[in-house]
């Protein structure tokens, strides 16, 4: 237990150990669909969090502000500039 890359690691040695094998024991094509869902949801979250942080905006301003925080103002100032609107 201790600190990690500036994390807080509060887990046990021994739990650790035990989560590392249950993830060992998964077939690859599992422990790919896990990291989808995870990528999946973090992305959900990133998006409600910024719409819910510009509730009068358009979905359209939401998703390039997204963009934005995620990939850079250079990349959402060419999508904004290219005028195409954004999928969800």
């Amino acid at each position: 237990m201790g600190i990690i890359c500036g994390v807080v690691d509060d887990t046990s040695p021994k739990v650790q150990a035990l989560v590392a094998n249950m993830l060992a024991a998964l077939s690859p094509a599992r422990r790919m669909a896990m990291v989808r869902d995870l990528t999946s949801a973090t992305i959900g979250w990133s998006r409600r969090a910024v719409r819910d942080a510009m509730p009068d905006a358009s979905q359209q301003e939401v998703l390039l502000r997204w963009v934005a925080v995620t990939y850079g103002d250079d990349i959402a100032d060419r999508l904004r500039t290219e005028g195409r609107p954004l999928g969800t």
